[in-house]
């Protein structure tokens, strides 16, 4: 396609450039880790291939050195903006949680109570968004820990003595605590 090795590599470049910051707009993975792994991993073979451009001997020097510092200036101004936008966009998503309160409990034990609680939570006057009750709200069972992690004020326990036999409760409660989400129990 193209007979010059300097404008494929040129080429290739500016494609995995304008990859990674589709990558740090879209976040296609589930995870922030897995989107910040491809980011990396594809600024990394940026790096290598713009260094192993110097070793291209179909030109002169001059030009590939020119060619290949420009795009290492590239490679060290993307990840600024990318950090600065993954901050912001990890502030602004704190901000708009869309739950209040997220009620934790064995269903056995306070399954009914879960339920009334939800309902009178709902019903009071300061209540500003939602509060999450799992028969009513989770859609997605991969998502189920990053409810009480991402997207909830106020993590509530319903202490009965069997929500420690639950490892769905367990990991509700791991999660809220590690990502400081104000508890109540």
């Amino acid at each position: 396609l193209l007979p010059s090795v300097v404008m494929q590599i040129l080429l290739t470049q500016m494609l995995m450039l304008a990859h990674c910051m589709c990558l740090v707009v879209a976040m296609p993975w589930r995870t922030y880790w897995a989107n910040m792994l491809e980011v990396f991993t594809t600024v990394a073979m940026l790096a290598l291939l713009c260094f192993a451009s110097f070793f291209v001997e179909t030109v002169p020097g001059q030009f590939v050195a020119s060619v290949a510092g420009g795009i290492a200036i590239c490679i060290v101004a993307v990840p600024v903006p990318a950090v600065l936008y993954g901050v912001i966009a990890r502030l602004r998503h704190r901000s708009r949680k869309p739950f209040q309160f997220f009620l934790c409990h064995h269903k056995a034990g306070a399954g009914c109570f879960a339920r009334l609680l939800k309902v009178k939570l709902q019903g009071h006057s300061g209540m500003k968004k939602r509060v999450w009750l799992d028969s009513d709200d989770l859609k997605d069972l991969t998502r189920l820990f990053d409810y009480p992690s991402n997207q909830t004020d106020n993590f509530i326990v319903l202490c009965t003595k069997e929500i420690f036999s639950r490892p769905w409760c367990i990991g509700e409660m791991v999660f809220a605590m590690r990502n400081d989400v104000a508890a109540t129990r």
